[in-house]
């Protein structure tokens, strides 16, 4: 995953003409899509890596909300539930490799995170760690040498996973939620995923140490050296559930060994007491004819 440097812009306010459309198409390869339901599919995310709609409004309380699919029904009440919610399964019947369509190589963002001293703690819905550890930058796709760029606001951790990989729950998924500079309705989260192996995970070392005291939090210990990302158009996983998020999901799976992965699940999937044991995931959204472009 890149981690070089970028030439940021304050605000991109394309309108949505043909002329950008245009634009985008044009760097996709001719005939790469069976009908054009997939083109449109593809054009669109694309597109948002330029500038995406913002949405505003109230968040609800903590105590407004529960998780569990009975709970999730009544979030109506306080969100405004669209066609474009998250989580959603990644599958590949709707993934679409940009090095198959693309005239040139694309990847979609940068990252730039230095180690910084923070504390975490539990709440009643996750364990989070608030504190701007860098940036991530999304690199625009008609631009080349033009970023958008978003400040790490904080992280957090669902056990069990949120997103599921080709059908696949994993045991553990950690969004580090970034607000962009130029307006802060706007999110990029990138999501990481972590399977119980056995295998200690130093990053996972430093979280745990914050929930006792504040602890130097190295986030380049957890990005894969190689490693292409899920990318697609989503939403908030929580109340308000606002559609105004670009979900980045890395494609590598880490490890977490059993102490480790139990320091949150005991809190949340192995707790009857929280959502009936179930964790603090949300239920699968229906993709409703988005796609999910994968880059390498």
């Amino acid at each position: 995953m890149d981690q070089g440097q970028y030439i940021p812009y304050p605000s991109y306010n394309y309108n949505d003409t043909d002329q950008h459309r245009l634009a985008v198409e044009a760097k996709i390869k001719p005939n790469s899509f069976m009908n054009p339901n997939q083109l449109e599919a593809v054009v669109k995310p694309l597109r948002a890596l330029d500038f995406h709609q913002t949405q505003t409004g109230r968040w609800p309380e903590e105590d407004e909300w529960e998780y569990g699919a009975h709970h999730e029904a009544e979030w109506c009440r306080i969100c405004h539930i669209g066609y474009f919610q998250s989580p959603i399964n990644i599958d590949p019947d709707i993934t679409f490799k940009s090095a198959e369509f693309l005239h040139r190589p694309h990847f979609p963002i940068r990252l730039h995170y230095h180690p910084t001293s923070l504390k975490g703690n539990f709440n009643a819905k996750t364990f989070i760690v608030q504190g701007n550890l860098g940036n991530l930058a999304v690199n625009s796709f008609i631009h080349q040498d033009q970023s958008r760029i978003f400040d790490e606001a904080q992280f957090h951790f669902h056990a069990p996973s949120e997103h599921l990989l080709n059908g696949r729950r994993y045991d553990l998924e950690m969004h580090v939620v970034h607000k962009e500079r130029s307006n802060t309705n706007n999110i990029a989260v990138l999501g990481f995923v972590f399977k119980e192996d056995g295998v200690r995970n130093p990053f996972i070392d430093q979280v745990i140490r914050s929930s006792l005291e504040p602890t130097y939090i190295d986030m380049n210990l957890l990005i894969p050296q190689k490693s292409g990302v899920f990318y697609y158009e989503g939403s908030l996983t929580t109340p308000p559930a606002f559609e105004t998020v670009l979900w980045f999901v890395v494609g590598h799976v880490l490890s977490v060994n059993r102490e480790q992965l139990e320091f949150f699940a005991r809190q949340w999937g192995m707790n009857p007491a929280f959502a009936g044991g179930k964790g603090n995931y949300r239920e699968l959204q229906p993709p409703n004819g988005r796609a999910v472009i994968y880059f390498e």
